[in-house]
C-alpha cells in the first residue's frame, strides 16, 4: 500500500502523515508544474476554471513506481464538491488497471460523499475500483479507518 496525495493548505499532508503513521505505507506528495496560489480568492476562481473547462494541470515528477502496489490510499481536499483535478491528472499519468483505491478527503464543510462521484469517474476510467472512503478531518476517524479496514 501507498499514501498519495495532494495538499494545499497543509491540512490534507497532515492526515496523509497520520495515515503514514499508523500504517507504516510509503508517501508521497503530488505536485503541480504550476503552483496553486496561496489567496484563497485566486485560488478559488483557479479550481472552478480547471472543474468548469476539465483542466488536468500537468504534474511535477511523474516518476512515482505504483508497479508492485494494490492499494493506493488517494488523498485530497474536496474543492467545489469534487476532488481537485490534480487528481484527475494522477489518474491520467498512472496505469491504475486493478488497483484498489482508498480515497481520504479533508474538508471544513463536505465529507467524501461530495467527492467520491468524481474520483468512481476518473478510477474507473483507468480500470481501478474505488474501495473503502474516508472523510479525514480528525485523527479519531482516521484512526478509526485504519482498524476497520485492516490497513
Amino acid at each position: 500500500m501507498i499514501i498519495v496525495y495532494f495538499s494545499q493548505s497543509g491540512t490534507t499532508a497532515q492526515a496523509a502523515n497520520e495515515l503514514h503513521k499508523l500504517t507504516q505505507a510509503a508517501i508521497y506528495r503530488l505536485e503541480p508544474v504550476k503552483a496553486y496560489p496561496s489567496d484563497f480568492s485566486t485560488l478559488a476562481d483557479r479550481a472552478k476554471s480547471e472543474v468548469e473547462q476539465d483542466i488536468h494541470p500537468q504534474l511535477q515528477d511523474q516518476k512515482l513506481d505504483l508497479s508492485g502496489e494494490t492499494k493506493i490510499m488517494l488523498g485530497f481536499p474536496t474543492w467545489w464538491h469534487q476532488a481537485p483535478m490534480i487528481i484527475a491528472s494522477f489518474f491520467d499519468n498512472y496505469d491504475l488497471k486493478d488497483k484498489e483505491i482508498l480515497p481520504f478527503t479533508t474538508s471544513g464543510q463536505s465529507s467524501i460523499k461530495e467527492s467520491l462521484p468524481s474520483v468512481k469517474k476518473w478510477a474507473i476510467a483507468t480500470g481501478a475500483h474505488v474501495g473503502a472512503a474516508l472523510t479525514a478531518n480528525a485523527t479519531a476517524a482516521i484512526t478509526k479507518f485504519v482498524n476497520e479496514n485492516d490497513l
